[in-house]
């Protein structure tokens, strides 16, 4: 497979978890998608930089992002734990950082 091939994965099901989540945050009370702002718009953002820009990943890093259960929130929790990321460049480094965490959990 190819890296574009892998990009247009990734885009799918990060877009497709993100629908769902936004479908899940519809049915909150209005004070609980106040408190999820910060990660309706982060995810949002992770969603669109996966739709726009080519993430920088080898296959197996692409692999490992498309066999996570839920791509979108590892890399959101990447996100979060990274205190160095701030702006919306920053958002590669997460996906990255999301893969390879994935990657050592399943021990490769």
């Amino acid at each position: 497979m190819y890296e574009k091939d892998y990009a247009s994965l990734l885009y799918e099901k990060v877009q497709a978890e993100y629908d769902d989540f936004i479908a899940e945050m519809k049915c909150k009370p209005a004070d609980e998608i106040i408190e999820s702002a910060y990660q309706i718009v982060i995810k949002g953002e992770i969603t669109t930089f996966c739709r726009d820009c080519s993430p920088k990943l080898t296959d197996r890093q692409f692999e490992a992002l498309l066999s996570s259960k839920n791509a979108l929130y590892e890399i959101f929790e990447q996100w979060c734990k990274n205190g160095e990321l701030h702006g919306l460049a920053d958002i590669g480094i997460a996906i990255e950082e999301a893969a390879d965490r994935i990657l050592v959990s399943l021990g490769q």
